[in-house]
């Protein structure tokens, strides 16, 4: 029965769901790779003055830059939101696991679901047409996927077993700011794959104004 079970704290995760991006610098994500990109070694040049973009690559070349956004995305984590400086880093990246990948790039591989190999890949068969907006595109999912990994460990003492729960904290937050009872309709609701979208988007755009929680 669904009154025996203990009601999750669903304000605080709330709370830490509305502040995620901004705990963890999520959208600093993207423009601080681009930077990367776009200054990297042999990417930007000057012809009368004028800035240029190469956007045409040797495999070489492109394998270069690969590494480059790849480490620029793992040093995103390990510099904005730990704070480890780039020494630190730099001795991070030396250490080897039995398989002799370095600790950042398991950073990578768990976090954003993306192998250097995998980037590099995709950077060569891209070469000839390698602008900011292709890397962007490259990068969407894995970003993506880096958003989910510290979604799913915010929630990750909710179930299905809690769904009564959140669809009464859906509904009264619909009635108390008053939103769309249709776009928040959560009636016929029995998983929590189900509920949470509208959970997520209510913490999103009512929790933020909260003192942001530490970091999940």
């Amino acid at each position: 029965m669904t009154e025996n079970i203990p009601r999750p704290n669903l304000e605080e995760i709330a709370k830490k769901t509305a502040n995620m991006e901004k705990n963890h610098k999520i959208d600093q994500i993207m423009p601080s790779v681009m930077d990367s990109f776009l200054n990297a070694e042999g990417v930007k040049h000057e012809i009368d003055g004028v800035t240029h973009y190469k956007t045409d690559f040797s495999e070489k070349e492109a394998e270069k830059l690969a590494d480059n956004v790849y480490d620029s995305l793992i040093h995103h984590s390990f510099q904005r939101v730990y704070g480890m400086n780039n020494e630190k880093f730099a001795e991070l990246k030396n250490i080897k696991d039995s398989h002799g990948n370095s600790m950042t790039d398991n950073h990578g591989t768990v976090h954003y679901n993306l192998r250097r190999d995998s980037l590099r890949k995709v950077f060569k068969k891209n070469r000839k047409n390698l602008r900011h907006e292709m890397v962007a595109k490259i990068l969407q999912e894995p970003v993506e996927h880096h958003t989910n990994y510290h979604l799913s460990n915010i929630i990750k003492d909710l179930d299905d077993k809690h769904v009564k729960h959140i669809k009464d904290f859906v509904d009264y937050n619909v009635k108390e700011h008053k939103l769309s009872k249709n776009e928040y309709n959560v009636s016929e609701a029995i998983t929590l794959k189900e509920v949470l979208p509208s959970f997520t988007k209510i913490a999103e755009q009512h929790y933020k104004h909260f003192k942001a929680p530490e970091k999940e």
